[in-house]
């Protein structure tokens, strides 16, 4: 069961290579051979300036998330190694003159889930993104929430298996 009475906080900051998925591991204080798990309640995600606005200048789109692997090269939320896959589709509509704000962070709350959050081994955890055009680096940060949850060695591995290898 879950040893924290409080959520904790981790950090990720990404600045993927142009129009390629790119990678960057959550820093954990877990072992890999430790049984734990993080229940994540809530994700907050913030895009750079440089890549709102390439959004809106180039009609673009991308890919960013979390997952348990930096293993696979296409972002597709059918990919079973990401646990939280997010797109943005911008849409020319009218003048390309015409703009609007953009309210930072993303808010995914997760704690509505059976069990009140999405289970995942502790380690490893990445940010990934991905962009389909610009013309410059943007930036990708996500804040998790998360309690430690303490498992068997079977019910890790099962966690393990289920969040890597089914559908790879």
């Amino acid at each position: 069961m879950a040893t924290d009475k409080y959520a904790n906080q981790g950090f990720v900051h990404l600045v993927p290579a142009m129009n390629s998925l790119s990678f960057a591991e959550l820093a954990t204080f877990v072992s890999v051979f430790e049984k734990k798990a993080f229940l994540i309640a809530r994700i907050e995600y913030s895009i750079g300036l440089t890549g709102i606005l390439e959004m809106d200048a180039e009609t673009d789109n991308c890919q960013y998330g979390l997952c348990t692997s930096d293993t696979f090269n296409i972002a597709d939320i059918g990919v079973s190694q990401i646990f939280d896959f997010n797109e943005l589709v911008a849409v020319l509509q009218g003048a390309g003159v015409s703009s609007h704000i953009v309210r930072m962070p993303f808010i995914k709350d997760l704690s509505t889930l059976p069990g009140g959050g999405s289970l995942v081994p502790c380690r490893p955890i990445f940010l990934f993104a991905v962009s389909a055009g610009w013309a410059a680096a943007g930036s990708f940060s996500a804040r998790i929430y998360f309690t430690v949850v303490d498992l068997k060695a079977e019910e890790y591995w099962e966690l393990v298996e289920a969040t890597r290898l089914v559908g790879a």
